[in-house]
Protein backbone atom coordinates (compact mmCIF):
# COMPACT_ATOMS: atom_id res chain seq x y z
CA UNK A 1 0.00 0.00 0.00
CA UNK A 2 1.06 3.48 -0.82
CA UNK A 3 1.52 5.66 2.04
CA UNK A 4 -1.62 7.77 0.97
CA UNK A 5 -3.77 4.57 1.35
CA UNK A 6 -2.64 4.17 4.68
CA UNK A 7 -3.70 7.66 5.73
CA UNK A 8 -7.38 6.83 4.89
CA UNK A 9 -7.45 3.64 7.87
CA UNK A 10 -7.70 5.64 11.24
CA UNK A 11 -10.49 7.76 9.10
CA UNK A 12 -12.79 4.43 8.12
CA UNK A 13 -11.75 2.87 11.40
CA UNK A 14 -13.49 5.76 13.19
CA UNK A 15 -16.51 5.96 11.21
CA UNK A 16 -16.98 2.16 11.33
CA UNK A 17 -16.63 2.57 15.62
CA UNK A 18 -19.12 5.21 15.13
CA UNK A 19 -21.93 3.38 13.56
CA UNK A 20 -21.21 1.07 15.64
CA UNK A 21 -22.00 2.65 18.91
CA UNK A 22 -25.06 4.11 17.42
CA UNK A 23 -26.71 0.91 16.61
CA UNK A 24 -26.08 -0.28 20.41
CA UNK A 25 -27.36 3.11 21.15
CA UNK A 26 -30.46 2.05 19.26
CA UNK A 27 -30.86 -1.05 20.31
CA UNK A 28 -30.86 0.09 23.96
CA UNK A 29 -33.15 2.57 23.60
CA UNK A 30 -35.71 0.41 21.64
CA UNK A 31 -35.47 -2.02 25.15
CA UNK A 32 -36.18 0.97 27.43
CA UNK A 33 -38.96 2.12 25.28
CA UNK A 34 -40.53 -1.44 25.11
CA UNK A 35 -39.92 -1.30 28.77
CA UNK A 36 -41.80 2.25 28.92
CA UNK A 37 -44.87 1.24 27.12
CA UNK A 38 -44.81 -2.09 29.08
CA UNK A 39 -45.29 -0.13 32.47
CA UNK A 40 -47.84 2.47 30.99
CA UNK A 41 -46.02 5.02 29.70
CA UNK A 42 -45.41 6.80 26.39
CA UNK A 43 -41.78 6.67 25.36
CA UNK A 44 -40.64 9.83 23.87
CA UNK A 45 -37.61 9.61 21.63
CA UNK A 46 -36.28 12.79 20.85
CA UNK A 47 -35.84 13.68 24.65
CA UNK A 48 -35.05 10.20 26.04
CA UNK A 49 -38.24 10.40 28.35
CA UNK A 50 -41.27 8.14 29.90
CA UNK A 51 -44.29 10.03 30.46
CA UNK A 52 -47.11 8.68 32.92
CA UNK A 53 -43.41 7.43 34.25
CA UNK A 54 -44.07 5.70 37.91
CA UNK A 55 -41.36 7.06 40.60
CA UNK A 56 -40.22 3.39 41.23
CA UNK A 57 -39.36 2.35 37.71
CA UNK A 58 -37.15 5.49 36.60
CA UNK A 59 -35.21 5.09 39.74
CA UNK A 60 -34.47 1.27 38.33
CA UNK A 61 -33.28 3.03 35.63
CA UNK A 62 -31.03 5.75 36.77
CA UNK A 63 -33.44 8.41 35.16
CA UNK A 64 -34.88 12.17 36.95
CA UNK A 65 -37.95 11.77 38.32
CA UNK A 66 -40.41 14.74 38.02
CA UNK A 67 -43.81 14.24 38.93
CA UNK A 68 -45.21 17.59 38.08
CA UNK A 69 -43.40 18.78 34.62
CA UNK A 70 -45.52 20.72 32.23
CA UNK A 71 -47.66 18.96 29.59
CA UNK A 72 -45.71 22.14 26.99
CA UNK A 73 -42.27 20.95 28.03
CA UNK A 74 -41.10 19.71 25.19
CA UNK A 75 -42.59 22.69 22.56
CA UNK A 76 -42.38 26.12 21.77
CA UNK A 77 -45.89 27.41 23.09
CA UNK A 78 -46.85 30.23 24.59
CA UNK A 79 -50.11 29.44 26.84
CA UNK A 80 -49.90 25.94 27.60
CA UNK A 81 -52.69 23.94 29.97
CA UNK A 82 -51.51 23.86 33.97
CA UNK A 83 -51.66 20.11 34.13
CA UNK A 84 -48.70 18.05 35.64
CA UNK A 85 -46.85 14.73 33.59
CA UNK A 86 -45.21 12.46 35.74
CA UNK A 87 -42.19 12.29 33.63
CA UNK A 88 -38.97 10.32 33.84
CA UNK A 89 -35.57 11.91 32.10
CA UNK A 90 -33.32 9.30 31.28
CA UNK A 91 -29.55 9.85 30.96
Amino acid sequence: MTPHRLTRWPHLLAVAGIVAIAACATEADKKIAASCTASGGKWVADTRECEIAKANWCAARSGKFDACASACRNTRAQACIMVCVPVCKLP
